[in-house]
């Protein structure tokens, strides 16, 4: 079957890169010939732009950081450039939903995963809706709203944007529930595509660090809760701290990693001792890594961790102060187990689409 997935691109995301080359490499593996549209609106394009920290800059104090910061963004890009050349089977570049009409047409377009519907990312841009003439089946996996609360009217905007889609998954089970309370009971939740391979596959492309002996510090979102349990955690196991982070201005840490390529993340959290963030996707690969790691509680847009950790059954590593107990550690044959159950029904969903 000939299958098109949109999700986003041209990004510098690490989630967002692993998510897009899991799904179209699970369809790969089943068979199938799969791109990923190249679709990049304006508005995506503003967001991911190298340019785009300075030229939103107000004052003298942010524009000289978002100048200091380019050099880094352009590196990074760069990076993430040769990963998808490496990695990412693209169409044609599509700057609008009527460009995706131009392209060859596939038997099947898949929308997802990551925060696709989440509309002050997107805009409701149409092509995350597949909002175009095509005589192709429509489907959405593992799609996210990427918000806590979830309005009625959001929800019927929504569901007018997607009516006609022959299946529908989403990642958080909020945003299922958001879908049974307007009367679409029959979408399903599934994991998200990072899932969909072994550990074995992801150990097979990462890049090893040279650093060893540390503490894996990513942050989502700035929570100065994270580098207060890695400290505590560091002393505690005389261990280093690492931190991915595009310029560290902040914390005093043994070493800082401004630029990662996804193979590079990978290799990082693979290696680590264990983990301390606030990041669903870093979450995600710990899981699958069978890491040791503590999830700091974000403040707002937590569901999508929450999620995971709940479908996991460890909602115990999420904390909220310094000192969580270090002797905790995660015993992986019953989160396995959980994981497996659901990653079945992820593929199940996903055959059942493609057949």
């Amino acid at each position: 079957m000939k299958i098109n997935t949109i999700t986003f691109c041209n990004t510098t995301n690490v989630g967002a890169a692993l998510q897009e080359y899991a799904l179209q490499k699970y369809l790969q593996l089943k068979g199938h010939e799969v791109k990923v549209v190249n679709y990049i609106p304006d508005i995506m394009k503003r967001r991911n732009s190298g340019w785009s920290a300075i030229l939103s800059s107000i004052g003298t104090r942010q524009l000289l950081k978002g100048l200091m910061l380019l050099p880094v963004n352009i590196y990074k890009k760069v990076k993430y450039i040769q990963f998808s050349k490496k990695f990412i089977v693209l169409t044609e570049i599509c700057k609008v939903a009527g460009d995706i009409e131009k392209i060859e047409q596939p038997d099947l377009y898949i929308v997802g995963s990551d925060q696709v519907w989440n509309d002050e990312l997107t805009g409701w841009e149409a092509g995350y809706f597949l909002r175009f003439n095509t005589i192709a089946r429509k489907a959405a996996y593992a799609a996210s709203a990427g918000k806590d609360e979830l309005s009625t009217a959001f929800m019927e905007k929504l569901k007018t944007n997607i009516w006609d889609f022959s299946e529908i998954s989403v990642r958080e089970e909020g945003l299922q529930k958001a879908f049974a309370a307007i009367g679409i009971s029959c979408v399903k939740q599934v994991l998200d595509p990072v899932f969909l391979l072994p550990r074995e596959h992801y150990e097979s492309i990462l890049i090893k660090p040279k650093v060893k002996n540390y503490i894996l510090l990513y942050e989502a979102e700035v929570n100065e809760n994270c580098i207060l349990v890695a400290r505590s955690l560091a002393v505690s196991r005389n261990l280093k701290i690492v931190q991915i982070n595009r310029i560290n201005n902040r914390y005093k840490v043994d070493r800082v990693y401004p630029c990662v390529s996804p193979t590079e993340f990978l290799g990082l959290v693979k290696y680590a001792d264990y983990i301390v963030t606030n990041s669903f996707h870093a979450v995600a690969i710990s899981l699958i890594m069978e890491k040791q790691f503590w999830v700091i509680k974000l403040e707002k847009l937590f569901s999508r961790l929450e999620s995971i950790l709940k479908i996991a059954g460890i909602e115990n590593r999420i904390v909220s102060d310094s000192k969580p107990d270090f002797t905790d550690i995660i015993n992986y044959t019953t989160i396995n187990e959980n994981l497996m159950s659901k990653k079945k029904e992820s593929m199940e969903f996903l055959d059942r689409l493609t057949e």
